[in-house]
């Protein structure tokens, strides 16, 4: 399937709603592989679902408000847009040059 065929990016604002709901059902699971004791997770993944791009597409089909903060880690500059959704937290960073 292509990307663009893909239902987070159709038109239909159920099929994104959908397919958010599907990432949190799967990210909740994943967790879940933490309490076998002898798997640990990335940090990046604790932090909830990263977003490469469309952050504000998906923040609009769940009628949602978004936030974005900078955000500053060792040398680096960045801007982190997010929202939470069902307790989970989804994410985009940019950086600073890219705003």
């Amino acid at each position: 399937m292509k990307i663009k065929n893909h239902p987070a990016f159709a038109d239909d604002t159920q099929n994104k709603i959908d397919y958010i709901d599907e990432l949190v059902s799967v990210y909740y699971k994943y967790k879940e592989l933490e309490r076998f004791g002898e798997i640990e997770l990335c940090q990046e993944f604790r932090r909830g679902i990263q977003i490469f791009r469309g952050i504000e597409e998906l923040a609009t089909a769940l009628q949602t408000s978004y936030f974005s903060t900078p955000v500053k880690y060792a040398n680096f500059s960045f801007l982190e847009t997010s929202f939470t959704y069902k307790g989970v937290k989804f994410f985009q960073i940019r950086e600073s040059a890219d705003v």
